[in-house]
């Protein structure tokens, strides 16, 4: 279904006495093949098993990632300009999740008054560098999914990992009362759809049966602060989760520990 057309060549169709079998089973074109798909197929099979096969991000798993890293790309700038890649991406995906686009109470932070010595003058070299570190443009929805599109089965399970990471570090640090800053509902439900798109089920289940599990204390530390996110906020946040424990239960129901752990939450 997905594999690119096959180009009509030749100017007449052939006899039907004299088949050409030279041109119905020609492949087609590997320059027409979109994206890195088209110079990986050129690989051998190994290679192209080694670049998308997925590997656990966990630090027990730390060595087999490295070395996954040392025979694709060996030890130079290759392997450096791959991690380059996965951190960049990775960055504006954090940019966007640690955007404070959520405000669960109404504290301000205390005005601290300037002192005039501090004001400088933005003039001469010091206005110019000024003007040139000012902040990139801010990375949108569908640019980071356009890039994420073309990393490997291996880099986007390793992108998921890591930001959903992220949000859970967010959610857990709200509910013990270290922060006043939660994930926007649409931002976790970016993420449910870049760890979709990537197949990693698995991962998703169990991403979001651990948002499920701090609900309650979100809620809980959400009344506490008398904010206005009470009984809205974690309303809309599990009805993403039960949507997608809905949609994947086959998946589901063939782990009873994942299984015990949403009737628990």
């Amino acid at each position: 279904l997905f594999s690119p057309t096959m180009p009509c060549e030749g100017k007449g169709s052939p006899s039907p006495e004299k088949p050409d079998v030279e041109k119905e089973v020609k492949p087609p074109p590997k320059e027409k093949i979109e994206g890195t798909l088209g110079v990986l197929y050129d690989q051998p099979r190994h290679v192209q098993y080694a670049t998308h096969f997925p590997i656990p991000q966990e630090e027990s798993c730390s060595h087999e990632c490295n070395q996954r890293l040392v025979v694709l790309f060996g030890v130079g700038k290759q392997r450096d300009d791959a991690r380059h890649a996965i951190k960049k991406i990775t960055k504006d995906i954090l940019k966007v999740l640690n955007r404070k686009g959520t405000a669960e109470t109404d504290q301000l932070a205390p005005i601290v008054p300037l002192n005039p010595g501090d004001l400088t003058f933005l003039g001469g070299e010091d206005g110019q560098k000024r003007r040139r570190n000012r902040p990139e443009a801010f990375p949108t929805a569908e640019d980071i999914f356009a890039k994420f599109q073309h990393l490997s089965h291996y880099d986007q399970h390793q992108v998921t990992a890591q930001v959903s990471r992220n949000v859970l570090e967010q959610i857990t640090s709200f509910a013990l009362g270290m922060s006043y800053h939660l994930p926007l509902v649409q931002h976790v439900q970016f993420i449910f759809d870049l760890m979709e798109y990537s197949l990693s089920i698995s991962g998703l289940i169990d991403f979001a049966i651990q948002l499920l599990n701090e609900l309650s204390v979100v809620e809980a530390e959400l009344l506490l602060k008398s904010s206005d996110l009470v009984g809205s906020y974690t309303t809309s946040l599990c009805l993403c989760i039960v949507a997608v424990l809905r949609h994947y239960h086959a998946c589901l129901i063939l782990n009873q520990d994942q299984m015990a752990q949403v009737f628990e939450g």
